[in-house]
């Protein structure tokens, strides 16, 4: 079966799944200075990696917009190879 013959709902759940996990991803990696911070310190470093808090709506909107971006052109590159195909 080619992926491009797959049902919309298969894709919607595939994408919906990826952003939940891109959203839980970015708000751990956010919290991980204080462990960055303990192990350079275990190792003689001394950093000071501040903590940073982004809000959830920007945190969405940017996972949002490279989902999007990616689908778009997902669909542009299939469609050309597809008429770069039908040519030959």
């Amino acid at each position: 079966m080619d992926l491009m013959e797959l049902p919309l709902w298969a894709w919607i759940v595939f994408y919906v799944l990826v952003f939940i996990m891109l959203i839980a991803d970015l708000k751990m990696l956010l919290a991980m200075n204080e462990y960055v911070n303990a192990a350079l310190r275990f190792v003689g470093i001394q950093a000071n990696i501040p903590h940073v808090e982004v809000p959830t709506p920007v945190s969405l909107a940017v996972i949002f917009g490279l989902l999007v971006v990616s689908m778009l052109l997902s669909v542009v590159v299939t469609k050309r190879e597809k008429e770069l195909a039908d040519m030959h």
